[in-house]
């Protein structure tokens, strides 16, 4: 549920059209484990260590909870105490131990994506059976049917780095050499070792300055699946700004408010590069592209297909028109009153007049800025000669 409730928070202003769904199918094709609430790749450890110290040192589930529970605080002052801040990173630095979504939340989904968390359930369901293996006179079977042994009962993956002894006093961010190769290992593991994430956590080659996932350097040498793809999302990623920007300047000429002159010149640059693109947009291979969409996302809406549709034809036939083809203009009506009856800005007077300008416009990057601030804490590492020492 709690997945769910991120999808949401992530989608901004661009998914007031509805385009959520394909931008995360190519998010998730590209960077699995990887959401835009993450922030530093030590998290991927600190985690692991906070839960694993919780159960060395509680009798079950409730007790374990609280303790890492308290321990995630503390590891937040630790990363202070270690020259951290906010704009760094740190999870929890302001809440404490009232902080509603823990660490532990933010990367559940990475850890069980990467088999850092291994076994096939969450931690609640990880202790219950621990409980039922060491009460159980009966064997105790998993939902494969397979027999659960002690031995057998994994939660962490047993390769997992040493925790350093004060961590929960004081740390950072920097990872060791040893903790880098093992998030590799794991990011990089079949069957996901073909996907761009892996490919960028193999590379030499810095992303920290690279503004777009098709703009690596080491495009090249992808497999051709995987430069087609980044196709598929660059060209879709164009048109969904285009068609974004046009939404704002609709509703800013409705409201004749101030932004319109801005949002024509920002519509105008757009058509610029939309031209400069032409070619590969009259090329593009619409079949191939919704079943890229599919691998992860099999059930787009028909009516998400046929408003996409619509606005790649529109943009193929005339770029530098797309602004004024009143075609357009009632697509994109009709998909915000679809989307959000009662509430559509282009219908409603009262959604309208709260509307207080444009936000969180730009291309799509898939997850991108928060995938260049992970690989690169993991990159750095392994460009560094020094290793940090274990107690740091």
């Amino acid at each position: 549920m709690q997945a769910i409730i991120d999808q949401f928070r992530e989608r901004g202003v661009l998914d007031e059209l509805g385009f959520g769904t394909i931008r995360d199918s190519f998010s998730d094709l590209f960077f699995p484990g990887i959401t835009t609430i993450q922030t530093r790749a030590r998290y991927l450890l600190f985690v692991p260590w906070i839960h694993q110290r919780a159960e060395r040192e509680a009798s079950g589930y409730a007790e374990a909870a609280q303790r890492a529970s308290k321990y995630q605080a503390q590891l937040a002052q630790a990363l202070v105490n270690g020259g951290e801040g906010e704009a760094q990173g740190v999870i929890g630095i302001q809440a404490g131990e009232a902080l509603k979504r823990p660490a532990a939340d933010v990367y559940w989904t990475a850890l069980a994506t990467y088999g850092i968390w291994q076994f096939p359930r969450g931690l609640s369901g990880y202790y219950a059976v621990k409980q039922q293996v060491r009460e159980a006179g009966a064997a105790v079977r998993a939902d494969d049917g397979d027999v659960i042994a002690e031995s057998r009962l994994r939660g962490w993956d047993p390769g997992l780095p040493k925790a350093p002894d004060i961590f929960l006093r004081k740390a950072c961010f920097k990872l060791t050499r040893h903790e880098a190769d093992y998030l590799v290992r794991r990011m990089t593991d079949v069957p996901r070792g073909e996907t761009l994430l892996a490919h960028c956590l193999r590379s030499r080659s810095r992303i920290d300055r690279i503004e777009f996932p098709w703009l690596h350097p080491d495009q090249t040498d992808f497999p051709a699946r995987l430069r087609w793809q980044l196709v598929h999302a660059e060209l879709f990623s164009l048109v969904a700004e285009g068609a974004v920007l046009l939404y704002q300047l609709l509703i800013a000429t409705k409201k004749r408010a101030s932004q319109e002159e801005d949002l024509r010149h920002q519509l105008g640059v757009w058509a610029m590069r939309a031209v400069a693109q032409s070619t590969d947009l009259q090329s593009w291979d619409m079949p191939e592209f919704w079943r890229t969409v599919a691998i992860k996302r099999p059930r787009v809406s028909d009516p998400t297909r046929r408003f996409v549709q619509a606005l790649i034809a529109s943009v193929r036939r005339d770029p530098v028109g797309f602004v004024d083809d009143v075609g357009v203009h009632r697509e994109i009506q009709a998909r915000e009153r679809n989307l959000k009856p009662g509430r559509a800005r282009l219908t409603d007077q009262r959604a309208l007049d709260l509307w207080d300008g444009p936000s969180g416009l730009g291309r799509q990057t898939y997850r991108w800025p928060n995938v260049r601030r992970i690989v690169g804490d993991i990159q750095g590492s392994l460009r560094r000669a020094d290793r940090i020492p274990d107690d740091a």
